[in-house]
């Protein structure tokens, strides 16, 4: 039971309000704190937090189960940085990555790194020429949002990062000699004499209508 004098703070807590705001205030500031020195402590070492507050809650509640022994994860990491020396990594690094696992045995590559836009032609040739060396399948990471549902389509609208269409298509060469072919014939065309006549009949049917 609790004594007298005791019941009656508890039971006119709210004559301190004060007091109590500021406990409140104090303890919620050192969980906050606390909690920030944990997710700091999990991003530097890992292994060496209590409580990783970045984890998703689904995740936190189902637990942790052994990893697929099949399934290899190649990371960046710092140490990776120093060795190669350079960063962003080049994607000759990224060719020489591709040729060493299949030459490990992967059956499978899956690059979690955008490849939208060109960088340096030299790397950029290597690593076109190690992914249509490549005897096995492998997947390139493509970042977008806002699809929307169309005609028997999905429709990619706002972000779009679709890898360079050298990594994804085998026959970007013949596609683009062909485009400028096309584009050299209808300059081709516009500058001869036929086009210049057929330009002006179709001037003086519009008048005429």
């Amino acid at each position: 039971m609790i004594r007298a004098p005791v019941a009656r703070y508890i039971r006119y807590w709210y004559t301190y309000r004060t007091a109590v705001a500021v406990i409140l205030a104090v303890v919620l500031s050192g969980a906050i704190y606390w909690l920030y020195t944990q997710q700091v402590a999990c991003d530097t070492h890992a292994g060496a937090c209590v409580l990783k507050v970045s984890l998703h809650p689904e995740d936190r509640l189902m637990g942790y189960g052994k990893p697929d022994p099949s399934v290899v994860i190649v990371g960046i990491d710092n140490q990776s940085v120093k060795t190669i020396d350079h960063y962003p990594v080049r994607r000759d690094e990224y060719a020489l990555a591709l040729k060493t696992l299949e030459k490990a045995g992967a059956a499978v590559v899956a690059f979690d790194i955008g490849f939208p836009d060109p960088r340096d032609a030299a790397t950029d040739a290597k690593f076109t020429d190690a992914l249509a060396a490549s005897k096995i399948p492998v997947i390139l990471a493509y970042g977008g949002d806002n699809i929307r549902v169309a005609d028997g389509m999905l429709v990619q609208e706002g972000i779009d990062q679709i890898p360079l269409r050298q990594f994804r298509c085998s026959d970007w060469r013949a596609t683009s000699a062909s485009a400028r072919a096309g584009s050299s014939l209808i300059s081709g065309l516009r500058r001869s004499s036929s086009w210049r006549r057929w330009k002006r009949l179709r001037g003086s049917s519009r008048e005429r209508f």
